[in-house]
């Protein structure tokens, strides 16, 4: 039995409910290549899904994927700019003028 958290995040996911039968969304794909389709069913095979299950897994992880991406790419954007704003401790001398003078001795 579905909890009542969960149908109320499935109907704001989409997902209808009647009398206890979950009507879920379905998508469509026009002009499927044949190729990706035959390697879809190859996974599915493998790993024992139907070809919707596995198409349905395959969405999933790549969103997920995708989240990830995002929030690494951020986290680096933020650290660029903490490097491009941080001027290090007053009264030092940056490395770069440091190594030029080791350099030249």
């Amino acid at each position: 039995m579905l909890s009542k958290t969960c149908l109320r995040n499935a109907s704001t996911a989409g997902i209808i409910k009647l009398r206890s039968v979950i009507i879920m969304p379905t998508l469509y794909v026009r002009d499927f290549p044949e190729d990706l389709h035959r390697k879809v069913r190859s996974l599915a095979d493998k790993r024992r899904r139907s070809v919707s299950a596995e198409v349905i897994v395959l969405i999933d992880e790549a969103i997920k994927f995708e989240a990830i991406h995002e929030e690494r790419a951020e986290a680096l954007d933020r650290i660029a700019n903490r490097r491009r704003s941080y001027t290090g401790p007053p009264h030092t001398t940056d490395s770069l003028t440091l190594l030029r003078e080791d350099r030249s001795r």
